[in-house]
């Protein structure tokens, strides 16, 4: 029986990164029909936000221990607590983050590949835009593991189930209807990326906050008067 329940919680988080991974294999389907300079461009972009992205753990870690045991305890108050600042944190070293590669893109590319000037071009284009949205992936990664901390593990499933589809819609419509080229597919996976943020959020404030916007905001002014 602890088998079976171990397996039911854990097999939508495997699914969900899954997913994850599938918003930029879906961006190099796209691109790759412009090119093989921009095939390239989006093969090393995305090895380099990845490297980034990974860094959003860091805060999701933290969250999912402190959120599970005080949801354990049944500790309301210290889940909300515990959740509003994941949230925080999130959205503050994502925001910082993102600035400095958004600033320094170039830079990451030459140091990580020193591509030639064609896909150097081509990879800015594409790496800026997917930098600018850093922090909506750092507080995705928090709001998925607050839900996952207080036992559901699904509703981050379907929400980035939601984003895939719609960067599978977004990324043709950005880059051939719209002609942003390369640079679309990056806009299209912000935009995704960013509807299921606003979706998982919604959801956090209904099971966490109880519907309530004031328990949600509550939490950053007791930060700062602390």
């Amino acid at each position: 029986m602890n088998i079976k329940k171990l397996f039911s919680l854990s097999w939508p988080v495997m699914l969900g990164m899954i997913l994850q991974t599938l918003l930029t294999s879906v961006d190099l389907f796209y691109i790759s029909k412009l090119g093989k300079d921009y095939a390239a461009a989006a093969s090393l972009s995305n090895s380099s936000s990845t490297v980034v992205f990974v860094l959003s753990s860091l805060v999701s870690a933290g969250a999912i221990a402190l959120v599970s045991r005080s949801f354990g305890s049944s500790d309301e108050e210290n889940v909300r607590t515990f959740s509003g600042i994941s949230i925080i944190l999130a959205v503050i070293i994502g925001t910082i983050l993102g600035t400095l590669c958004f600033i320094f893109t170039k830079g990451i590319l030459s140091v990580m590949f020193d591509p030639s000037p064609e896909v150097m071009a081509l990879g800015y284009s594409y790496l800026s835009v997917i930098f600018l949205g850093t922090f909506i992936v750092f507080l995705n990664s928090a709001l998925r593991t607050i839900l996952q901390a207080i036992g559901d593990t699904r509703t981050p499933l379907i929400i980035f189930g939601i984003a895939n589809v719609l960067n599978i819609i977004l990324d043709p419509v950005f880059m051939f209807t719209l002609n942003y080229s390369i640079k679309g597919a990056a806009i299209a996976t912000v935009i995704s990326n960013f509807i299921g943020c606003i979706l998982i959020l919604g959801v956090i404030i209904k099971k966490v906050y109880k519907n309530k916007l004031n328990l949600f905001f509550s939490v950053g002014f007791q930060l700062q008067f602390q």
